[in-house]
C-alpha cells in the first residue's frame, strides 16, 4: 500500500491486510508474539476511533498493528500493519525554505509508481501574501518557473496559491490565513 514513506524524518512503511480471523484472532496472535521477555516490554493496546491498535518497539523499529471488524458478509477483519524506525534527533529535513517564525508541522514523502512526492505543512504569523511573496522570490531565485499563481477566499479567511515547475518537477504553494495564523502547504512531485 504505502512503502516507502517518510513522515518528519522517519522511514515507514504501511501495509493494508484482510483475514478472515476476526480482531481478537488477531491481537491475541501479535500480543503472544510480541509478550514481554527479559529487559524486553511487552505490546501496548488502546483504541482509535473502530479500530483496535496494539504496537510494540522492537530491534529499533516500531510495530503497529491497527484492526477492525470487516464490514463484508463473511466477517473477518481488515487493518494496517505499520513499521517505522525509531526517531533521530533531527526529524524534520531542514532543506524546505521558511520564514522566521515558522514551525513546520509536517513532512511526508513518499513514492508511488515511479513518481515521488513530498507533503510539507507550515504555519506562521505572516499573512498568505507575505508567503506567497516570499515562496515566489526563493523559488524563481532557484531557477523555478511560475505556471500559476492565484488569490482567493476562504471561508476562514484570505488565500493563496501558487504553482511552480522546474524541469519535471513541480510544487504547489498554498497558503490560507485561520485567526491569527497562516498554514502553508507545499506539494512537490516529481515527474507529474
Amino acid at each position: 500500500m504505502a512503502d516507502n514513506i517518510d513522515l518528519n524524518g522517519l522511514p515507514m512503511s504501511i501495509q493494508r491486510f484482510d483475514s478472515g480471523d476476526d480482531p481478537g484472532q488477531i491481537l491475541a496472535f501479535y500480543r503472544s508474539a510480541w509478550a514481554a521477555a527479559g529487559k524486553t516490554p511487552g505490546p501496548i493496546e488502546y483504541e482509535v476511533g473502530d479500530f483496535r491498535v496494539i504496537a510494540t518497539f522492537r530491534g529499533g523499529c516500531f510495530y503497529t498493528v491497527q484492526v477492525k471488524s470487516s464490514s463484508g458478509k463473511k466477517g473477518g477483519a481488515t487493518g494496517f500493519l505499520a513499521v517505522s524506525s525509531a526517531p533521530s534527533r533531527n526529524p524534520v529535513k531542514s532543506d524546505v525554505p521558511v520564514m522566521t517564525g515558522t514551525e513546520i508541522l509536517n513532512d511526508i514523502t513518499h513514492n508511488d509508481d515511479g513518481k515521488t512526492a513530498r507533503t510539507v505543512l507550515l504555519t506562521n504569523s505572516f499573512s498568505p501574501g507575505a508567503n506567497a511573496t516570499f515562496y515566489q522570490n526563493d523559488f524563481t531565485g532557484k531557477g523555478w518557473q511560475i505556471l500559476s499563481s492565484k488569490e482567493m477566499t476562504t471561508q476562514k479567511g484570505r488565500g493563496s496559491v501558487t504553482v511552480f515547475s522546474k524541469g519535471l518537477r513541480e510544487v504547489s504553494v498554498t497558503s490560507v490565513r485561520e485567526g491569527p495564523d497562516t498554514h502553508v502547504l507545499l506539494n512537490f512531485v516529481d515527474s507529474p
